[in-house]
């Protein structure tokens, strides 16, 4: 048994992220499913599928610290110079109005990322 184990760790192989993205684009541009991926590029399923996921997540981190949002100001009677945004996620920053431009960009930037 030992010895099938360490002739499938040889066999293994490191697969290029460029060359990956190539194929999991390939694959929703024709809509190809894994296993037709696998069969037409020799890499197994489960590997295609896990870089799919990985691509995902990462897409999905990069357009939400990416993404613009057209600010309108409310005008109150109330108004007290404080800051409110409200995220796509739902979660509202509260700031101070004389709160720094950078810093608080920083804040929101962090918070999209998490």
């Amino acid at each position: 048994m030992a010895h099938t184990s360490s002739r499938r760790w040889l066999e293994r192989r490191r697969h290029d992220p460029g060359e990956i993205r190539r194929l999991l684009s390939r694959r929703e541009s024709e809509g190809l499913s894994y296993a037709q991926l696998s069969a037409d590029s020799g890499i197994p399923v489960g590997t295609l599928a896990w870089w799919g996921h990985q691509l995902r997540s990462e897409s999905r981190v990069t357009t939400a610290a990416t993404e613009f949002v057209e600010v309108i100001p409310k005008v109150s009677a109330e108004a007290s110079g404080d800051v409110e945004i409200t995220l796509p996620s739902g979660i509202q920053v509260h700031a101070p109005g004389s709160i720094d431009r950078e810093a608080l960009a920083r804040l929101v930037t962090a918070i999209l990322t998490c």
